[in-house]
């Protein structure tokens, strides 16, 4: 598992990547080990997730049906939902790559958004723990969460900008390739496994 002066390195690459600077890609390891490495990313984030589980659990448990999936069995659906979303982005983004003849940036384009998931879930669970603490209405935090989907988007589509050699239209595509197909699955999968409201 990479050490934390490791991680901190990739991740001023990120930093540099949101920002548009092309230096980013120097801080990351694209090598076939870099790539390999970039999946330790998922532990890293594990302990951030966890906030945000406890948090939907208790909402969940509030206004769900009598009956519902709750306990152990709940957390573990959520790990399964979370790490469906890690990996969907992958299939979409690739196959929107490989259609497109730009097949080369697959692996970078994977390091690039396994480090780039650490701050985002950095934030969430940031954002969790303040929901868990402070008392304020649930429109609030919905905002909140908006607001935070925003950035998120944003910083994917910044780092595909640069991965694309600052092309618009290209970022655009690989962009709606990993929020949409995400977004949909998302709420399929919170359905499909009961853990909706």
């Amino acid at each position: 598992m990479p050490p934390l002066e490791e991680v901190l390195h990739y991740l001023k690459g990120i930093r540099l990547l949101v920002s548009l600077k092309p230096q980013g890609f120097q801080w990351l390891d694209l090598s076939e080990r870099g790539f390999r490495r970039s999946f330790w990313a998922i532990l890293w984030c594990f302990p951030l997730m966890i906030p945000n589980w406890i948090w939907w659990h208790g909402i969940f448990a509030d206004y769900a049906v009598p009956g519902a999936v709750s306990g152990g069995l709940f957390y573990l659906r959520m790990a399964l939902i979370e790490l469906s979303l890690w990996f969907l982005p992958y299939l979409t983004v690739g196959l929107a790559m490989y259609l497109r003849g730009t097949s080369r940036l697959f692996d970078p384009m994977v390091v690039a958004m396994n480090w780039l998931n650490v701050p985002v879930y950095l934030v969430t669970g940031g954002i969790a723990i303040l929901e868990l603490i402070l008392p304020l209405p649930l429109a609030f935090w919905y905002y909140v969460l908006q607001m935070q989907l925003i950035a998120i988007v944003a910083a994917q589509f910044a780092v595909f900008y640069m991965l694309a050699k600052r092309n618009w239209s290209e970022a655009a595509v690989l962009t709606a390739a990993s929020v949409i197909p995400s977004m949909l699955a998302s709420v399929w999968l919170n359905d499909f496994l009961g853990v909706s409201l």
